[in-house]
């Protein structure tokens, strides 16, 4: 069972700390009113999860999200496949019984100010035609003063086509802290009287590595997982990465 905790992220940028439900308002200042976000986050750290919600959050009708935005269009970047975003809205988005599109992006012609692009797995946009199209988003050829929130692996990991300069705003999801953990946890294992309680032990009072191991969010799934099976930790990280693959391949 994989719990949704992505609203309670913690990002950062170079500034503070700030709740996902502040992503906006931290955006923009006096002189700048174009959202335009690149959200970091390492492997499991949950950046499409985090992607997802803020449309889902937008279709629930949020105000951090409506009060922003009249459209929100979801784009996993390694489904763009040459497309043009027109194209992938026709094809990906839900269409009326009659057949006719939801959402046609020709209609808001005179609207793109209203738009939100979300742009998840920037990463994984590595071929010259896609990165042509993000990169003339960026740039405000296309969609002219549309919004831009976009997911990627940390910079330093990347070599990319994206013109990631453009960006105005850049933030870090941060993994879990202690509390979230413990709330995993115990959520994890309420139909276990006294499991959870004994795993928090042993990992807060044993080995660094486990606790810098579960700040990541799938890997504090994972580790549940784990002391599930015989209520015991491997002594070597190595052995936890193997037995985590092997629990994944069963």
């Amino acid at each position: 069972m994989f719990l949704n905790y992505a609203n309670k992220y913690l990002l950062f940028s170079l500034k503070k700390e700030f709740q996902v439900k502040e992503i906006f308002t931290q955006s923009t200042g006096k002189t700048q009113r174009r959202h335009c976000i690149l959200v970091e986050g390492h492997p499991g750290y949950g950046k499409t999860t985090l992607a997802r919600n803020i449309a889902v959050d937008w279709g629930n009708k949020a105000d951090y999200t409506n009060n922003e935005f009249k459209l929100v269009v979801f784009i996993s970047c390694r489904d763009l496949k040459g497309r043009t975003i027109e194209q992938y809205v026709a094809d990906t988005f839900p269409k009326h019984e009659d057949g006719h599109q939801c959402v046609l992006l020709k209609e808001w012609y005179y609207r793109w100010k209203d738009i939100l692009f979300i742009l998840d797995g920037l990463d994984e946009c590595n071929n010259t035609e896609d990165s042509k199209t993000i990169n003339e988003l960026l740039q405000n050829k296309i969609y002219t003063g549309s919004h831009i929130l976009a997911t990627t692996r940390p910079l330093d990991d990347l070599q990319t086509l994206i013109h990631v300069h453009h960006f105005t705003t850049m933030v870090s999801i941060k993994g879990f802290n202690r509390v979230q953990i413990e709330r995993i946890i115990d959520e994890h294992f309420k139909d276990r009287q006294g499991v959870g309680e004994r795993m928090k032990e042993k990992l807060f009072d044993g080995n660094r590595a486990y606790q810098q191991l579960v700040s990541c969010p799938l890997l504090c799934q994972l580790f549940c997982l784990l002391w599930r099976q015989d209520e015991r930790f491997p002594e070597k990280v190595t052995e936890v990465y193997y037995n985590l693959i092997h629990r994944l391949i069963r």
